[in-house]
C-alpha cells in the first residue's frame, strides 16, 4: 500500500473514531427490520382514502414514512395527498419531512432535530431556515414520538409525557390511556386494545379539528387497529386492513 493510501486509510479511521456515540437507538422507535401498516379511511361509513405507515431499521438506521392519500370519490372534491417522512440519523439526529396537500391546503416544510446539541433547525424553503433552541435531547418530532411511545409500558389511568417538536416549537405532549377495549380488526378477529388520546398542544400532522382517538393492541407491538378523529369534512375513521412485518433475519410475516 503506498504512503497515500496508508494516509487516507488512518484518516478515515480517525474520523470514525471521532464521531459521538448516538444518543438514540433505533430500537427506541422501530425494533423489527420492517413493518409495513395499510388502513382504509372511511367518512360515514364511505371509502375516502388509504394510509401507509411503513418504518424500517437497518441496523440502527430508522426511517419512518406516513402517507395518506384520497380515493377517486372524494379526490374531485376534497384531494389528500400527505407524505411525512422522517430519518434517525446516527443516532443523534431526527431529520424531518412533511408535504401536505389537503383541499385547497398545501405545505412542504422540514426540519432536522440535533439532539446532542439541543437545537432544532427548520426550513421552509431551500434558502431560508431558522435555528430553534431545544430544552432537552430526547426531542421526537410526531412521527418518531409516536412509534417511540408504543415501545414504552402503557397502562389504563395513567399517562405518558413526550418531548415534541412539530409546528416550528417544542410542547410537551401527553398521552392518556383511557380505557381497554375489545375491538373487531380485518383478518384478525376481535382483539384487545388500549384506546389512548394524544393531548397535543401543537397543529399536529393533519388538519385535524378534534382530538384523535387511537386504538392500540394491548401486546408487545401495540399495533394501531383503528384511528377516529374529525377533519373539516367532518369525522373520519382510520381502520388496518393489512399487516407486515419482518424480524432482523426473518422472513416477512403478513396478516
Amino acid at each position: 500500500m503506498s504512503h497515500q493510501a496508508q494516509g487516507s486509510a488512518a484518516g478515515t479511521q480517525r474520523k470514525t473514531l471521532n464521531l459521538p456515540p448516538p444518543l438514540r437507538r433505533g430500537k427506541e422507535f422501530v425494533p423489527a427490520a420492517m413493518e409495513k401498516l395499510t388502513y382504509r379511511i372511511t367518512l360515514h361509513g364511505i371509502l375516502i382514502g388509504e394510509a401507509v405507515l411503513l418504518a424500517t431499521n437497518e441496523k440502527g438506521a430508522v426511517r419512518i414514512s406516513v402517507k395518506v392519500t384520497s380515493s377517486p370519490l372524494i379526490t374531485p372534491f376534497y384531494p389528500v395527498d400527505d407524505l411525512i417522512e422522517t430519518q434517525l440519523v446516527m443516532g443523534n439526529y431526527l431529520v424531518t419531512s412533511i408535504r401536505q396537500r389537503e383541499g385547497s391546503y398545501q405545505r412542504n416544510t422540514g426540519f432536522t432535530l440535533m439532539l446532542r446539541e439541543k437545537k432544532a433547525f427548520s426550513t421552509a424553503t431551500l434558502r431560508e431556515g431558522v435555528f430553534t433552541p431545544l430544552p432537552r435531547s430526547d426531542v421526537t418530532d410526531l412521527v418518531s414520538g409516536f412509534y417511540y411511545m408504543r415501545n414504552q409500558p402503557l397502562e389504563v389511568g395513567k399517562s405518558l409525557l413526550l418531548h415534541i417538536f412539530d409546528s416550528g416549537k417544542y410542547s410537551l405532549a401527553t398521552v392518556e390511556v383511557l380505557r381497554q377495549e375489545r375491538v373487531s380488526v380485518q383478518g384478525l378477529g376481535d382483539v384487545e386494545t388500549l384506546v389512548v388520546v394524544p393531548r397535543l398542544q401543537t397543529e399536529g400532522i393533519f388538519r385535524r379539528t378534534g382530538e384523535m382517538l387511537i386504538w392500540l393492541t394491548a401486546d408487545g407491538r401495540k399495533v394501531p387497529v383503528k384511528v377516529e378523529t374529525t377533519i373539516p369534512i367532518g369525522k373520519v375513521r382510520a381502520e388496518l386492513v393489512s399487516s407486515e412485518v419482518q424480524r432482523e433475519g426473518d422472513e416477512t410475516l403478513k396478516k
